[in-house]
């Protein structure tokens, strides 16, 4: 537990436009850890990446949703 809350304080202080901000976390139940995330608007990156079209984007597409 004493390496998970330490890499979560690491985790905290990063600050960059392309990283969601950790705001914290959470131990629910024992062995049940929740991290919380800011919330971004208009759907998550995965849907774009390897969204259930089947169509994966090169690396040109990719690179586009870097920022």
């Amino acid at each position: 537990m004493k390496e998970f809350v330490a890499e979560i304080i690491s985790m905290g202080q990063l600050r960059h436009r392309n990283i969601v901000q950790l705001l914290g976390y959470c131990r629910r139940r024992k062995g049940e850890l929740l991290l919380v995330y800011e919330y971004m608007p208009n759907s998550s990156l995965d849907k774009f990446l390897f969204g259930g079209n089947n169509q994966l984007l090169n690396w040109s597409q990719r690179e586009g949703y870097n920022g």
